[in-house]
């Protein structure tokens, strides 16, 4: 499955060493927590599935053992959190 960010209704912007998730439609503000801010860093704007996510997470931080720590999986819980409160659709 991929995901894409919904970039027409969702501003993400840093402030403060918090990164916030703006939705123009409904006017709600997020609180993205620093690993899901680093997932939306990393999501290709064309849109991109959680293991292609974690292959550049995975380069960017160095992990060694991503898939011994279950980073595809938990990237896609990510996702879906971030896809239900309308922040990111599936592609």
């Amino acid at each position: 499955m991929r995901y894409r960010l919904r970039a027409d209704e969702v501003r993400i912007e840093p402030l403060a060493g918090l990164t916030l998730a703006h939705q123009r439609l409904s006017g709600e503000t997020h609180v993205l927590s620093e690993e899901t801010a680093a997932i939306l860093d990393a999501l290709p704007e064309r849109g991109g599935s959680p293991a292609e996510i974690g292959r550049i997470l995975t380069e960017r931080f160095e992990i060694v053992e991503a898939e011994d720590v279950g980073l595809t999986g938990s990237i896609e819980s990510r996702l879906e959190e971030l896809r239900a409160l309308g922040l990111v659709e599936r592609a």
